[in-house]
């Protein structure tokens, strides 16, 4: 009786597993399906061209359609911005975020014509999988970002120095300690948005003196390492926007 008992209950899950891979099947398809409807076959990578006779809306094409672009129900795509220009197209830019956390990089733009959704680009991390537990501590990942700047002077070391700046940056926030940020982003900065090149970081906005050393450093919040060093010269005071 016991025997027959658990060669049922192995039936049972066998069966439930079947269904359920079957489920995500034909999911699957029906968005494969779906996506042939509504867009033009991609030519170029990063962009996708629609049909003109879609009826998506650009303002709730992600939480309609997750998986059309691979994102499951870690991912969220948040709005950042919203931008129509001279002659009449609005740019919807969103930025993806996986369990809360920002992807670096991981930005995607909706173009609309005023009729219809006419196109889209951007980058999108795709059936992710990221642990967000920080391996090393926000003090340690500091001391490593510091060491990495070749800087005469820290600007927030220096209050006199913060005050005369302070008309020159664009977030008062430079001109403090940096506290860090959590973000995901990519080993291999060059690389693509897979689970495989994707690492849980710390970002660091060091902004220092002479100014044109001030850099934003990502370090690997796993184990401990530089990841890359980029620039702040040409955006410490920025304030133009991108719709393209």
């Amino acid at each position: 009786m016991k025997k027959k008992l658990i060669t049922r209950i192995r039936k049972l899950i066998g069966l439930a597993i079947l269904l359920a891979v079957g489920n995500i099947t034909i999911a699957q398809k029906s968005e494969r399906t779906f996506f042939e409807q509504v867009a033009k076959p991609v030519t170029t990578k990063g962009w996708i061209d629609f049909k003109e006779s879609n009826l998506l809306n650009p303002q709730t094409l992600f939480t309609e359609h997750p998986e059309m672009f691979g994102l499951t129900v870690l991912d969220h795509m948040e709005q950042i911005r919203m931008k129509t220009d001279e002659i009449g197209y609005t740019h919807f830019r969103y930025q993806q975020y996986h369990k809360g956390i920002k992807i670096i990089g991981a930005e995607s733009i909706l173009h609309h014509n005023g009729n219809y959704l006419k196109s889209m680009n951007g980058n999108i991390a795709e059936q992710l999988k990221i642990n967000i537990d920080p391996k090393i501590s926000t003090e340690l990942a500091f001391t490593t970002a510091k060491n990495s700047i070749n800087a005469e002077t820290f600007i927030w070391e220096i209050e006199t120095e913060a005050t005369s700046l302070n008309e020159l940056i664009k977030d008062p926030k430079d001109l403090q300690k940096p506290i860090g940020e959590l973000v995901i982003c990519r080993k291999n900065w060059d690389g693509s948005f897979t689970n495989e090149n994707l690492t849980l970081a710390y970002s660091f906005r060091m902004i220092v003196l002479p100014m044109y050393e001030s850099k934003e450093v990502y370090i690997d919040a796993v184990s401990g390492e530089i990841i890359i060093q980029i620039p702040l010269t040409t955006n410490c005071n920025n304030n133009t926007e991108n719709t393209t």
